[in-house]
This record gives C-alpha cells, structure tokens and sequence, in this order.
C-alpha cells in the first residue's frame, strides 16, 4: 500500500521517471531520515539514584540533534575527502593478503565470516576503512594493519585516515560509499556467481 501511494505521488506531482522510492520499516529509521524533522524524537530524559543519601544524577539525550550531528560529520567527511577519485574494496582471505573485488555484484556484500578494507580516494583525501566481520582479535587486527600498510606501499601519510567499522555499526557516513546498497551476508565467503 505504501510504496502504490509513493508510485502515486511521484506520478501525479510531476517528478521525473527514475525517481528513486526507498521503504523505510517504522522503527527503523536511519539518521539520515531523521535529519529532515526537527523533532523527530522528544528529548530523553531519565534520572537515576535514589532517596536519601544516594546521589541523583540525571541525563538529557536529545536524539534530533545527535542525527543532525551525524549528518554534519559525514558532510565534513565528504569535504576532507574533496571529489571521489576511486572506491576499491578488498577481501582479506588469509588474515594479511588483501584481494581486490572486482565483481560489481559483491561490491556491497560482505560475507560476515571475513574481514574487508575499503580503500576510498579522493582529490584531498585518503580513507582506509577497516571492515571487521567476525570478532576481532590481536591476530586479525594485527592482519588488518599489515594488509594496509601493503595497500600504502608503507606510506601513510597526514592525507590518509584510517578508521574501524564492526558488523553490524555500519555509520551513514560509510553507507554513503555503497549508493547501490549494503548487505551482510551470514557465511563464508563464496563467489556471487555461486551464490
């Protein structure tokens, strides 16, 4: 029924054809969504302790000004970055070899039994990100930094940053590198052609 009425509005107010149309589940907003209402969620407000001699402390979270700043970081991402100049995504398959994926399909799948590097550049700035699937361990952190400093050709300099993302705390701002879609696949790596 919601995606007829989205077809409809999109056909009756005169947008252009490929207009894109993205389904939403109530609860599961992104921070991106919720950056376009000013109030999208009233200020929490709890308080803990107790009576007595206990102490009270209390806490404001303000969940649309926490969205609108996660929109400015990724808007300042974006700037350090300057214009995109190449996306490449690596598989490591033995902890340490970084295996560049070519495959358009894979793209943004990542199988959660391995560990991936995202190696973004732009006319400004460089981004090495650490994509860890499974638990991370001294070993495969230690891999991870190995199979960077590969990619670098040892040379990480002031115009690089690195930075870890887990599965499943994917940000906005590393969402915004898979315009075509981010999935987790739950298993071992195996080619898409197989999957």
């Amino acid at each position: 029924m919601g995606m007829k009425y989205a077809k409809d509005f999109v056909t009756n107010n005169g947008k252009p054809k490929g207009t894109k149309i993205s389904r939403i589940p109530q609860g599961c907003e992104d921070t991106n969504f919720k950056s376009f209402f000013e109030e999208f969620y009233p200020p929490i407000k709890q308080d803990f302790g107790g009576p007595g001699n206990l102490a009270n402390t209390h806490a404001d979270q303000d969940i649309s000004k926490v969205a609108a700043q996660q929109v400015r970081a990724k808007q300042l991402l974006f700037e350090k970055m300057g214009d995109l100049v190449s996306k490449k995504v690596y598989v490591l398959e033995d902890l340490s070899n970084p295996v560049e994926i070519t495959d358009p399909a894979e793209q943004g799948k990542f199988f959660a039994e391995s560990n991936y590097i995202v190696q973004i550049k732009g006319t400004k700035h460089q981004y090495i990100i650490k994509w860890f699937g499974p638990k991370a361990t001294i070993e495969s952190a230690q891999g991870m930094n190995k199979a960077t400093e590969t990619l670098l050709g040892g040379n990480f300099t002031s115009d690089d940053s690195s930075f870890v993302v887990k599965k499943g705390q994917e940000d906005d701002s590393f969402m915004s590198f898979f315009p075509d879609g981010f999935a987790i696949l739950d298993e071992a790596r195996i080619p898409m052609a197989e999957w």
